[in-house]
Order: C-alpha cells, then structure tokens, then sequence
C-alpha cells in the first residue's frame, strides 16, 4: 500500500529521565488512514560507544561494546531499545515504537515500518550533524537467508535511498558480508557469547568480492537495527577492515537501554 510521512522534531521535552528531543511521524496511506507515532532520540549525555549515560559506563555490557566496536571510528545510535525479557520496562514493547517498530521489521511487514526506521536514522543525523553523508558504502549486519529483506537489511536499502534522494552518492551492498550459521545468540548470557563468538566465525566477508580490492580506500557504514554488546559489529567490522575499507563508521537504529 502506497504512503506518504510527514514528520516533525520538538526539541527539549521534559520527561521523567530528562529533557529529550522528540520526533513525531505521520503516516498517511492512499486508502485516507493515518497512523501516528513518536520516535524518542537518545538523550545528549548518553554516550554512543558505551551505549549508556556517561554517568553509568559501567552497565552489563558498556565496557565489553567498546572494544568489539574499537574498529569503527564513528559510532551513533538514534534512540533505545527496550529489552522485552526486562521487567523494568514492563517486558512489552507496545507502548514503545522504536522497540515495536525493530521488533515487527524482524519479519515481512508493510514498507513504512523499515522507511521510519530509516527515515530516523537520516534525521538525527542530519540534525546532529554525523559524518555518514560522504560515505561511499551502507553494508548492513547481514542476515542467514541472502533473500531475507528484513531487519538491518531493509533498514540500509531505506537509508540509502533517502540518503541518496537528499544528494548523497552510496551503493547499497547488500551481500558483501554473509551469516555463515542461522543462529541467534540473543538469550546466551554474556559469558555464553563471548565463547560462542570466539569459537564461531558467524560473519564473514562474500569470496566473490575477495581479493579485488573492492572496499580499498572507501568510507563504509555498517548498519544495524540494534546494538547491545557488539559481538556481530565487532565480527562484521573485521571483516570489512580486512578488505581494505579506509573509514569505518557504525550506525544502528537504537542500543539497548540497560
């Protein structure tokens, strides 16, 4: 179904974790419905390496992140993920549409779900100024299936076109880096990972591109929909920096909120 959004940022709202900035989107559908959402961006003190306000850069998984993403020297993030399994945050994603939003996009769903996702992305960068629109590549965290449009796939064929609508000149590579194994280490605990990851190379670079200096001397943005500890980043972004590529930069949708 064809649609058209209409978005707009209010900058410095006061909630109870502190003043925000907002971004409301209004979807309008050929059919005359509409649908209405709200994306909060990270508050300004959280700080994107650790993935956590700079007053607590010691959460379960902030010091772990800063070294599996050591290879990227740009990291963002536009807002939190909410981790369903905490009952902190009531366990539901429903009442939170950037959690609900990632959630759904892990299946097929209908194209203004990865388009939102997207379309954030590109604001909050274009708002606070991130160095991604020079880029020369978006590589997305791949997923198992190579015809599997969903997750960080289908969030970086967005953010290309709305990037390269707006000026800029980058090549979606969907297929550059491959899952190797259809596995989810989600519920391993942080020890279990570590080791699943140290034993598994779960992401590696396409053979077809290999060996013909294809990412020599480019600026590449790995995107993601989430990012908690960084096992998948730091593998993805080994591969990519063995190929050549000059400038890494890491840019997901949301980092998990501890």
């Amino acid at each position: 179904m064809k649609f058209s959004v209409t978005h707009r940022v209010e900058e410095n709202v006061e909630t109870p974790g502190g003043s925000i900035d907002i971004l409301y989107f209004t979807v309008k559908f050929d059919s005359g419905n509409l649908l209405n959402f709200e994306y909060e961006f990270l508050p300004r003190d959280v700080d994107y390496i650790f993935g956590n306000y700079l007053t607590r850069q010691f959460s379960s998984y902030s010091q772990t992140r800063k070294k599996k993403l050591s290879l990227a020297s740009n990291i963002w993030q536009m807002g939190w993920y909410l981790p369903t399994s905490n009952p902190k945050f009531g366990y539901s994603p429903r009442y939170h549409n950037i959690t609900k939003h990632i959630l759904d996009n892990k299946h097929p769903v209908e194209d203004y779900i990865p388009h939102l996702l997207a379309l954030s992305m590109y604001i909050k960068a274009k708002k606070e100024n991130f160095d991604i629109f020079d880029a020369d590549i978006i590589v997305p965290v791949p997923n198992f299936h190579l015809n599997d449009n969903t997750s960080a796939v289908s969030i970086s064929k967005e953010l290309t076109k709305i990037m390269n609508k707006n000026g800029a000149r980058i090549e979606f590579k969907e297929n550059l880096l491959k899952k190797t194994k259809d596995i989810e280490a989600k519920k391993m605990s942080p020890d279990e990972k570590e080791e699943f990851y140290s034993k598994n190379k779960l992401y590696e670079f396409n053979k077809k591109y290999s060996g013909i200096r294809f990412l020599h001397g480019k600026k590449v943005i790995l995107a993601d929909d989430v990012i908690t500890h960084g096992y998948a980043a730091e593998q993805c972004l080994k591969e990519l920096s063995n190929q050549g590529a000059e400038h890494l930069c890491f840019y997901s949708v949301a980092t998990t909120k501890a």
